[in-house]
């Protein structure tokens, strides 16, 4: 597996990750959804990379390796000219690279701020989550401590009037202030698993902007490749134009461009 398809598999695992999370609150289930169709374009555009790509080193292979024999005889009769010419093709299709890795690049990297965007609602739902949870557990601690007050009372009443020789009347808690204090105790766990389970998406799609800028960071590499070896070829090409490579000196800098493009094909696939 090359480096770019380990990457968008690194983005699929984080993807089935937050796919999987459940009993997320309103707001987090649009950002869900949204994140899993943000992964969805850059699992689409690689492929369609990789394919050119591919495409890419199958026409450079045997050109490389024809490049490489000129090269051992390059100031032997046309051979300087027909490796120049060769060098040119090949730096004519590495460069022809640049607008489909640049595409998808741009996939990566408009579905990268997107998330981020997302993320930040996340946060937001999460801030309202833990202000109702707080309002609900003091409303809670409030009804509690009215049942108890209500309940010391009642034990008190009826320890005064068994000490008079009065038949005390039932000196329980209050079943409907009881109801109450469940209702609001109820209510709070129930928000506070959807704050649990909102974290674990914060997380989740953390995760996946980490895998974002991998994607995004093996795309750059491929750029950058392409860039040195359009410039490594036309250093060769002027130094071979003005005389000044030797045979072994050609085939060393040759050897060195397909080299390099051996590493881009790495990256990019």
């Amino acid at each position: 597996m090359g480096l770019l398809s380990q990457a968008v598999a690194n983005l699929q695992a984080a993807e089935r990750t937050v796919t999987g999370i459940q009993g997320l609150p309103q707001g987090a289930i649009p950002v869900r959804d949204a994140s899993v169709r943000l992964v969805s374009r850059v699992a689409k555009a690689a492929p369609k990379l990789q394919q050119k790509v591919a495409a890419y080193q199958s026409a450079t292979s045997a050109d490389l390796e024809k490049g490489r024999s000129l090269a051992a005889y390059v100031n032997t009769g046309s051979n300087t000219k027909n490796l120049v010419a060769l060098l040119k093709k090949i730096q004519k299709q590495t460069v022809s690279l640049r607008q489909p890795v640049k595409a998808c690049r741009d996939v990566a990297d408009t579905a990268d701020k997107e998330l981020i965007g997302y993320t930040k609602k996340l946060s937001t739902v999460q801030q309202g989550l833990q202000a109702k949870n707080s309002d609900l557990r003091s409303k809670q601690a409030a009804a509690q401590a009215k049942a108890d007050a209500w309940l010391a009372q009642a034990i008190a009443v009826a320890a005064q009037q068994r000490a008079v020789g009065i038949m005390a009347g039932y000196a329980g808690p209050n079943l409907g202030m009881l109801q109450i204090v469940n209702k609001y105790r109820d209510q709070a766990s129930a928000v506070q698993s959807q704050i649990s389970h909102n974290n674990m998406m914060i997380t989740a799609t953390q995760q996946m902007n980490t895998d974002f800028v991998d994607v995004k960071s093996k795309l750059s590499g491929v750029e950058n490749t392409i860039t040195m070896v359009d410039g490594h070829i036309d250093s060769i090409i002027h130094d071979l134009k003005a005389g000044e490579l030797q045979p072994m000196e050609a085939v060393y800098y040759t050897e060195a461009i397909k080299h390099q493009i051996s590493s881009m094909v790495n990256e990019a696939s």
